[in-house]
């Protein structure tokens, strides 16, 4: 697979939009104006979406740390985000910053290549009819490459993620309809009482998994690591060899 580059695209007006001027115009709006393209840069991979994995006490204070910022500062910066509607809460956990998708440019390895010789090719002038022909020729199947892998990555991107829905008593597990077979294929007698666990876990610590079917399983597994170590402890003990005989003659003499 092609490697993509992917980067951030800032047109002239983007300083006069109304929403970066009013930013700008707060005390210490510059601060907070850089913050904001931290955090474009920070998501560009993930469409814009953060999650937060419960490393910092808050939202605020895991993205300070990811952007190298104050968590005042980017608190402030989030909290305007918000309320100009460039930021838009999903979850508890999850936020999605909505100007990266329109901001974000990608060009694959194999279009950067193409790019470079053709502009190669338009600066050397070729005066040899049959090797004008000939580079004609092979400009034609790279541009059909190109367009090629353009379209797979196109696909690739435009494939539709599972859609996951929220189970246990908090509404915090999620899960799409084929994660939820598995889990019940793997444990049918007990599969709810696992999703109720991590619920409750997640309601109380505030932590956050990426895979909550992989947090299951993981679980799942320590637990019967556990249940060997205390069958062990029970079996694997050190028996003494006795002679009763010699013990039947020893109490008798006595």
């Amino acid at each position: 697979m092609s490697k993509r580059y992917v980067w951030l695209k800032l047109d002239d007006g983007f300083f006069d939009g109304k929403r970066i001027k009013k930013l700008r115009s707060i005390a210490g709006g510059d601060t907070y104006t850089v913050i904001y393209l931290k955090m474009l840069l920070a998501t560009i991979n993930t469409g814009g979406v953060y999650r937060y994995e419960g490393i910092g006490d808050t939202l605020a204070d895991e993205m300070a740390l990811e952007l190298k910022e104050d968590p005042e500062n980017v608190r402030v910066t989030l909290e305007f985000l918000r309320r100009v509607g460039l930021l838009e809460d999903i979850d508890g956990e999850t936020v999605e910053l909505l100007e990266v998708k329109e901001r974000t440019g990608s060009e694959t390895e194999v279009a950067q290549r193409m790019r470079t010789l053709r502009a190669q090719r338009r600066n050397n002038s070729v005066t040899d009819s049959a090797q004008c022909a000939h580079n004609v020729t092979l400009e034609e199947e790279e541009e059909k490459e190109e367009d090629k892998e353009i379209e797979r990555e196109r696909k690739k991107a435009a494939k539709p993620q599972p859609t996951r829905h929220k189970y246990g008593a908090y509404n915090n597990v999620l899960l799409s309809d084929t994660e939820l077979e598995k889990l019940k294929t793997e444990f049918p007698s007990d599969y709810q009482n696992r999703i109720e666990r991590l619920s409750e876990y997640i309601a109380s610590t505030g932590k956050s998994y990426k895979s909550h079917l992989a947090t299951i399983r993981s679980w799942a597994r320590r637990d019967g690591e556990k249940q060997k170590e205390r069958q062990n402890k029970y079996t694997n003990f050190n028996q003494r060899d006795y002679d009763f005989a010699e013990l039947e003659r020893e109490l008798l003499t006595q």
